[in-house]
């Protein structure tokens, strides 16, 4: 082969032109044109280290193979090109060359390093240009720009940053940065290319030559320590701080404006380049201080100027104190306190809040406005402070933190201004008509409740009929009062207005006219009717009237309904209403017509009204579902029994029931064979196959019933025959551990819960674990056994079943005699025990049978945990065996209702407390207790949770009506037979009367005594007798 169109010079990274072409030849020089093998191409001589792209294999097409895609990605002098093909001689191509591409980007050559600052990076940082194929693109001749990217230290880039590259290559000879700082970075950018940037280097302080001062002294007071401390620092010509300064450093004040003394440690050696000054003090006030720094071979510095203040101030002092002024009036001119020092200077630097506040207080005033005011150049200035009381010889005191002071003495004025919405007036209520007059009492007040004598108070009542209306006879005496009277003819509610100096008073006062006496002709009785026996109410309206027609307001009215019996009457809650109106009801369990009278304070009135009850229907809340509960899956029988009732609680005979019960698994559901009988009771039974909660409802006449009953079918004996046992095989010898598991359930498959398993196995050596407790809620006990001794094992178990029920459930006790090696042993005498009391504990019968067992019985009326132990052959064995024994069935004779007594009508509260006992008196946890209470005005309080581990529950009971109550519970629906009494006595009161000493008068002349009258229970009434000793 020879190359015909030998590869000629190119540009890197661009196809060789024209195509390269190899030949296949004979050995006389002639083209084979026969000749369609592969050829392929590859670098022979590589200057440049390039690679060779495109397509290097190509089949020979007339004995030519074209290479049409050829291009070498670095640039190089002097390349060759081979060419092979199989079964032919190769061919090296003619020498060629490979140029560079254009420029496309940046780098830098030489990268700077680091440097002193203001000192040229050494050695001279250089940028290349490069081509896409990473060839120094000597063509590139265009101006590189070099500038800092990251700046560490805040420093200023110097040198001749712009350089024209040459053969491709920009050089960068005296570049410099004046500020130290670690991490600086340089960027490099041309016009048409790619940016770079370099990497980072570090820029060192050059030599100390000055001071500076990096932390400026700041304003303080006088003789305090200059904070932040003061920091002088050794710096290079160019401000960087240098770290190897170590000179001592010397401070002292240059510009001294107050005539002051520097104090506290005046030279100090730099840390790190820097000397730190914490204690600096100036003894004198001043504007305009400096201080200098001094050290040596370096040049010194002078710091800013500061201002020294004066001291801390001392004390408060009222500078512009309070004047004398109205009571409501801002005190002028604005009252000043000013901060000062121990010298008495104003400390202008103090700028705390003051607050004032009333010192002496002749008034009772209180001090109104901004009573907190920070101070300005240490002045606190308060300009909105009012007095709303009068008085003479009031006093401020200010404060501020720890420093205090007091003003000098002066007086508050009242105001003559009547205020409407402080007068007062009042007058005595009730009065009956045409008889004694209500004293209306009217008190001038100015806007801050001030008293204002001299002043004219004219009064006006409305309505005006019947009226007799007296003016004061005087103007208001020194505490602002002045009294009138009012009587009238006509019974109502009669409004008192007044006006003061012209001033129309915001309050006015009540006068109540009461009517005469009760009308047995004029008053009425009305009742709606009918109302439906046990559920309807007929509201029963008496209107009280006097002869004339008038309603009687505040009178008591008293109800009676004939025939009494099954009445629920309930008198009215108050007296009659402003319309003479009071209303009651009444209420029957009883079918018929109910005459209803009723009598006003003490008067029979003539009218009656007829109220006709008619009879109800079934009742769902009334009715009752009750059951006989627990009993025994697949043995016990529990009865239903189904009383129907109206809302009032009367029995329903004739009624069909219908039970049922959930869920439904396992059940046997008789139903009633009748209905209801002449006590409206029906009777059905339960008996189920399946263990658990079974919720027994009924419907009556198709009425659903709310109460429900529920039947616990507890499991069965244990089944030996259901119950199961099961353990994991094999195990080795030594180290396997197999568990055994056995389920204990009743002949029905329910799992018995709370049964003790003991297990046991055949053959030696084993090491037998039993169960850690009874059997779970699935009836699940597990144990381990393993063994040194590899042989089969057989493993039993015997279950023993718990709890028990107190006073009926019995528990039988297993004991299983055996040897060491755990063999049955038969004919041994066991003799059984057990803790606890009430216990009835029967022992075996016979000696061991042939499995070693021999039973017992234990059943016992004390609900406890009892702990059952066995000798054997008088033998104490270990194991023990716990038999629980539950409280039975809530006892009505035997659980409790007791109250506190007495209590006080509307304050006091009695404690109920209800504890639930079984029939042997043990206490029962987790009942449900409701309590009824007679009488009326009662608050009756239900337990709020049901009893406690002593069986206990409370509630309370207070009221508004003073009557003896009893007190009833149910727990679990069973009507308990004890009840309680609770006294609820009246609310004492304690009435007291106080009045005011006269003024001095003239003999004979008549005198005016005021008396108030207080009680702590109601509005007192009657008269004041008033007595000088000798005449009343």
């Amino acid at each position: 082969m020879v190359f015909t169109v030998q590869p000629t010079s190119a540009v890197s990274g661009t196809a060789i032109a024209p195509p390269v072409q190899v030949t296949a030849r004979d050995q006389f020089a002639n083209t084979d044109t026969a000749y369609a093998g592969a050829v392929t191409v590859a670098i022979a001589a590589n200057p440049g280290g390039g690679t060779l792209t495109g397509t290097t294999t190509v089949p020979a097409a007339h004995g030519v193979a074209t290479f049409s895609t050829l291009s070498i990605d670095k640039i190089g002098t002097g390349y060759q090109l081979g060419a092979s093909a199989t079964s032919l001689a190769g061919a090296i191509s003619a020498a060629f060359n490979i140029t560079p591409a254009a420029a496309t980007q940046l780098t830098f050559g030489q990268q700077p390093t680091g440097a002193t600052a203001g000192v040229a990076i050494s050695p001279a940082v250089t940028v290349r240009a490069l081509d896409g194929s990473g060839n120094v693109a000597t063509g590139f001749t265009g101006t590189v720009i070099i500038a800092i990217a990251n700046n560490a230290g805040g420093g200023t880039l110097a040198g001749t940053t712009a350089v024209a590259a040459v053969a491709g290559v920009a050089t960068f000879s005296n570049l410099s940065i004046n500020k130290a700082g670690s991490g600086y970075t340089l960027s490099a950018a041309a016009n048409g290319v790619t940016g770079t940037t370099s990497t980072g280097f570090t820029i060192s302080p050059a030599a100390v030559s000055q001071l500076a001062f990096t932390v400026q002294p700041s304003s303080t007071a006088a003789g305090a320590s200059i904070t932040p401390a003061v920091q002088v620092s050794g710096q290079d010509a160019f401000g960087n701080t240098v770290p190897g300064f170590a000179a001592n450093v010397t401070v002292a004040l240059g510009a001294n404006p107050g005539g002051g003394t520097l104090s506290g440690t005046r030279t100090v050696a730099p840390v790190a380049g820097v000397a730190t000054f914490s204690d600096l003090s100036v003894n004198k006030s001043g504007t305009g201080y400096t201080l200098t720094a001094a050290a040596s071979a370096v040049s010194p510095a002078t710091s800013a100027a500061f201002n020294v203040t004066s001291g801390a101030a001392a004390q408060l002092v009222f500078t512009v104190p309070p004047n004398n002024t109205t009571a409501g009036a801002a005190i002028t001119p604005a009252v000043q306190v000013t901060a000062e020092d121990a010298q008495g200077n104003t400390a202008t630097g103090f700028t705390g809040t003051v607050t004032v506040a009333l010192g002496t207080n002749p008034g009772g005033g209180t001090l109104s406005g901004t009573t907190s005011v920070t101070a300005v150049n240490g002045v606190a200035t308060f300009s909105t402070l009012t007095i709303d009381k009068a008085g003479t010889g009031y006093t401020l005191t200010a404060s501020s933190g720890a420093l205090s002071g007091t003003s000098p003495a002066f007086n508050i004025a009242g105001s003559s201004t009547v205020s409407a919405s402080q007068s007062t007036v009042v007058a005595t209520s009730p009065i009956t008509a045409g008889g004694a007059a209500s004293t209306i009492t009217v008190t001038a007040k100015d806007a801050f409740g001030n008293p204002i004598a001299g002043a004219t108070v004219t009064l006006a009542v409305t309505p005006t009929t019947g009226n007799t209306l007296t003016q004061p006879t005087a103007t208001t005496d020194a505490n602002g009062v002045a009294t009138g009277t009012l009587s009238s003819t006509a019974a109502g509610s009669k409004t008192v207005s007044a006006t003061i100096n012209a001033v129309a008073i915001t309050q006015t006062a009540t006068v109540v006219v009461n009517a005469g006496p009760v009308s047995a002709g004029q008053s009425t009785v009305a009742a709606t009717s009918p109302i439906v026996a046990g559920s309807g109410t007929s509201t029963i309206t008496v209107t009280a009237r006097d002869a004339n027609g008038n309603p009687i307001q505040g009178a008591t009215v008293t109800l009676a309904a004939t025939p009494t019996t099954g009445n629920t009457l309930t008198q009215p809650t108050g007296l009659t209403d402003a319309s003479g109106i009071a209303t009651g009801t009444l209420s029957s369990t009883t079918a018929e017509a109910k005459t209803v009278s009723a009598t006003i304070n003490g008067v029979a009135i003539t009218q009656t009204a007829t109220v006709v009850v008619t009879p109800g229907t079934v009742s769902a809340a009334q009715s009752t579902v009750t059951a006989t509960s627990p009993i025994t899956a697949g043995s016990g029988t529990s009865t239903i029994t189904v009383t129907a009732k109206d809302v009032g609680g009367n029995p329903i005979q004739g009624a069909t029931v219908t039970l049922a019960a959930t869920p439904t698994a396992g059940n046997t559901l008789t139903q009633p064979t009748a209905t209801t009988d002449a006590n409206g009771v029906a009777t059905g039974t339960l008996s189920s196959t399946t263990a658990g909660s079974k919720v027994v409802s009924a419907t009556i006449g198709g009425v659903g019933v709310t109460a429900t009953a529920t039947i616990v079918v507890n499991p069965g004996p244990v089944s030996a025959g259901q119950s199961a046992l099961t353990a994991t095989s094999p195990i080795a010898a030594g180290t396997g551990t197999s568990t055994i598991t056995v389920t204990a359930t009743d002949g029905f498959g329910n799992p018995i819960p709370g049964a003790t398993v003991v297990l046991a196995a055949t053959g030696t050596a084993n090491t037998l674990t039993q169960p850690s407790g009874p059997t779970t809620g699935d009836g699940v006990a597990t144990g381990t056994l393993s063994s040194p001794v590899a042989e089969s094992k057989t493993v039993s178990a015997t279950i023993k079943t718990s709890p028990i029920t107190a006073g009926s459930g019995t528990s039988t006790i297993t004991v299983t005699a055996r040897d060491a090696l755990g063999n049955p042993v038969s004919g041994a005498t066991v003799v059984l025990s057990a803790t606890g009391l009430g216990n009835t504990l029967t022992q075996p019968s016979a000696t061991t049978n042939a499995s070693g067992v021999a039973t017992g019985t234990l059943s016992s009326t004390v609900a406890e945990s009892k702990t059952v132990s066995a000798t054997i052959n008088g033998v104490l064995v270990s194991q023990t065996a716990t038999v629980t024994v539950n409280p039975a069935a809530v006892s009505a004779t035997q659980s409790t209702v007791v109250a506190t007594s007495p209590i006080t009508a509307g304050s006091g509260t009695s404690t109920i407390t209800v504890t639930a006992k079984d029939a042997n008196g043990n206490l029962v946890q987790g009942a449900t207790v409701v309590l009824a209470a007679t009488g009326t005005g009662n608050t009756l309080t239900q337990p709020t949770a049901t009893t406690n581990s002593s069986g206990v529950a409370t509630g309370t009971l207070s009221s508004t009506v003073a009557e003896s109550k009893t007190v009833s519970a149910t727990i679990n629906t069973q009507a308990i037979t004890q009840t309680t009494t609770v006294v609820v006595n009246p609310a004492s009161t304690t009435t007291t009367i106080t009045g005011h000493t006269p003024n001095p008068s003239v003999v004979g002349q008549g005198i005016a005594v005021t008396f108030t009258v207080s009680s702590s229970g109601g509005t007192p009434t009657g008269n004041v007798t008033v007595s000088d000793g000798t005449a009343t």
